[in-house]
Order: structure tokens, then C-alpha cells, then sequence
């Protein structure tokens, strides 16, 4: 895999936000982990929090998985422009982007198939929202 996206720091540009799915919205596809995606653990509130403190951890929360979808998105036109449009392609770009050994023997944790699962869901939202037009490889 290429690592252009992710190296030249193209991911921080806002121009993928046009992909990303809104806060809130997932979305609609026929797997039962489209209900999943985005549903990332929130830090609790303690008791000891003013509202200013919640407010920039909910700040800084969207921020993160908003990064999170432009990632996935990069990812994903990353994928469409190898030209490669094979699952197994598709699988080793979450499984990078989950920091994942590809060819590994070792049964992995549920926290590491959690994340898996959770970049292999945004992947596939990126996917479809970008749509088939976009998918073509430009080589």
C-alpha cells in the first residue's frame, strides 16, 4: 500500500469532509455493522466536570471521529486509485489502518477485532457515499 495520504499529511485537509457521514447519521447499508459504526465509547462524565470541560470533551470527541471518517475516506479513494478492486485489497488497507499484522498467525484481541471492525465500517461508508462514479481508477 501506498502511504502518499497518509505521509503528505492529506488527510487534514478539509476536502474529504464532502464524504464523511454528518454526526449522528450512518450509512444505510444492508450489514448489521452499519448500526455499529460510530458508536465509539465517550469518556463519562465525572461528577467533578464543569460544563465547559464536557463541552471540549464533546468537542474534541466529534473532532476525532470526524478525523477518523476522512482517514477512512483517504483510504479508500487510496484503494480505488491502485486500481485493485478486490476485497482482500479492501481488507489489508483496514487492517493497516487498525495496525493489524496482516500475515499474522496470533489470535487477536477483542479490542484489536473491535477496531478492525470499526475502521472496515468506516471504510465501506466512505465507499458508498463516494459512490461507483468516483471508484474508477485514474491511472
Amino acid at each position: 500500500m501506498s502511504k502518499g495520504m497518509f505521509t503528505r499529511g492529506a488527510l487534514l485537509t478539509s476536502r474529504l469532509s464532502a464524504f464523511t457521514t454528518p454526526a449522528g447519521q450512518v450509512a444505510m447499508l444492508e450489514s448489521p455493522q452499519a448500526r455499529n459504526t460510530g458508536k465509539t465509547v465517550r469518556p463519562p462524565a465525572g461528577a467533578g466536570q464543569s460544563q465547559s470541560e464536557e463541552m471540549l470533551l464533546e468537542a474534541v470527541y466529534k473532532k476525532a471521529e470526524q478525523d477518523a471518517r476522512g482517514i477512512a475516506a483517504a483510504a479508500v479513494i487510496d484503494w480505488a486509485q491502485q486500481g485493485e478492486s478486490s476485497f482482500e485489497s479492501f481488507d489489508e488497507f483496514a487492517l493497516r489502518l487498525a495496525d493489524l499484522p496482516q500475515d499474522s498467525d496470533s489470535a487477536f484481541t477483542d479490542e484489536q477485532i473491535d477496531d478492525y471492525n470499526r475502521w472496515l465500517g468506516l471504510m465501506a461508508d466512505a465507499a458508498v457515499a463516494m459512490g461507483p462514479a468516483s471508484m474508477t481508477s485514474r491511472t
